[in-house]
């Protein structure tokens, strides 16, 4: 199976200690060189740029088709992002972006936002439930959309 990911969900995995989640749901990651330098270089946390760069289940991949259009207005790591889930016919492409979601449905790329990765922890048994994981993410201070987490709570209430 591959996978590539955007940014946004390995910095959220690894802002709620659970970046280990990724190896366990999937095995194996694949980056490209712009999300690379987005979540180690340019981290606000030292400590984020080592474990990034220590996970032996996350490798860095160069691209091959730097040009390419897109048809919305996405950043380096976005763009990188969906051209080498492209190019390597990705299974899975972790990514939270609206804009670049838009982009990828249009590239017929399959797309898995980072709540997504979440239920399927719970449903695995990898969590106890739902609420473990949103007061991880509320700790620090990540908080799901109004419309997502109406959404949730419908769900759990029928449950």
């Amino acid at each position: 199976m591959t996978v590539v990911s955007n940014s946004s969900p390995l910095i959220i995995l690894y802002n709620c200690g659970m970046l280990g989640l990724l190896q366990q749901l999937f095995g194996h990651i694949d980056i490209p060189e712009a999300v690379h330098h987005e979540v180690v270089h340019n981290a606000k946390d030292r400590q984020q740029s080592v474990i990034i760069t220590g996970c032996d289940f996350i490798s860095v991949r160069p691209i091959a088709t730097p040009n390419f259009a897109f048809s919305h207005k996405l950043d380096r790591g976005e763009q990188e992002a969906i051209i080498l889930a492209s190019e390597i016919r990705a299974d899975y492409f972790l990514l939270d972006d609206k804009r670049a979601q838009k982009e990828a449905k249009e590239q017929g790329i399959i797309y898995i936002p980072t709540f997504a990765l979440l239920l399927k922890a719970v449903q695995k048994g990898l969590f106890a439930d739902l609420d473990e994981i949103l007061t991880k993410l509320a700790q620090k201070n990540i908080f799901l959309s109004r419309e997502l987490n109406f959404a949730i709570q419908n769900f759990l209430n029928r449950t």
